[in-house]
């Protein structure tokens, strides 16, 4: 056990001179605990320098310099979890597995996305999402081998449904009552909108496809009129716009 050096004068009390500080080429660990509390100890191979803050059941606890209120980093915080303290002077900034991977040099540490990117929840686009691979189809999109389009699913909550423009494929579903669905008036020459009975229930709770007042029409194995039916279960139908006042039945 190091003590402190006492320094003596005449007509002046005994005092306690600032320790002398312990040189290594390495960083302190808590097994060095025979030292007296204020020691400081420099690590000469990476220009760092701690103090001993206190002793406790055999472990040692050595502070770096430099976490105080000025220049220094005291803890980070993150989202969630409240803020972290460094662990022997040292944070782990880790990514996650297929999602964010960190690499570090030159002094920076780089956050980038997985080459082998898997979402753990939904991803939202502000204008467009462009692959130069494969994107896989999943709950809320389907992939008909040569483009990818987005599912809304509809209920007879949700009756009557005004469908949007962002609306291709309407995955409907009528266990609990009938469904009326409103396509635009005046419809975007060349507009796809998939309609499918996915719940199988078609045939007891029907499907309804119209237009608010009726008119547009609806040209469905030859035949014109101002609204279609689904009625058979698991059943569906797959409309264009042919004009800006008509929708044709693509499969008939």
């Amino acid at each position: 056990m190091s003590h402190n050096p006492v320094c003596y004068g005449p007509g002046v009390p005994n005092l306690d001179v600032a320790p002398v500080p312990f040189v290594a080429l390495r960083n302190p660990a808590t097994s060095d605990i025979d030292f007296p509390y204020g020691k400081i100890w420099v690590n000469r191979s990476n220009d760092t320098a701690w103090i001993l803050t206190s002793k406790a059941a055999g472990v040692a606890t050595w502070t770096a310099f430099g976490s105080g209120a000025v220049g220094g980093i005291i803890t980070i915080t993150g989202d969630s979890g409240g803020a972290e303290s460094p662990l022997a002077g040292n944070f782990s900034l880790l990514g996650t597995a297929n999602q964010i991977t960190v690499t570090g040099a030159a002094n920076k540490e780089t956050f980038s996305l997985s080459a082998t990117l898997v979402a753990p929840g939904s991803i939202t686009a502000t204008t467009s999402v462009t692959s130069t691979t494969t994107i896989t189809a999943g709950t809320g999109i389907i992939n008909n081998g040569s483009s990818v389009k987005h599912v809304t699913n509809v209920n007879s909550v949700a009756s009557p449904y005004t469908v949007l423009a962002t609306d291709v494929f309407l995955a409907v579903n009528t266990t609990a009552g009938v469904v009326t669905l409103n396509f635009p008036n005046t419809p975007t020459v060349g507009r796809e909108i998939i309609v499918s009975d996915v719940g199988g229930m078609a045939n007891v709770n029907n499907i309804t496809i119209t237009t608010p007042g009726g008119v547009t029409t609806f040209v469905v194995g030859g035949a014109s009129a101002a609204s279609v039916t689904v009625s058979n279960a698991y059943d569906g139908i797959y409309l264009i716009a042919n004009s800006a006042t008509n929708y044709i039945d693509i499969n008939q």
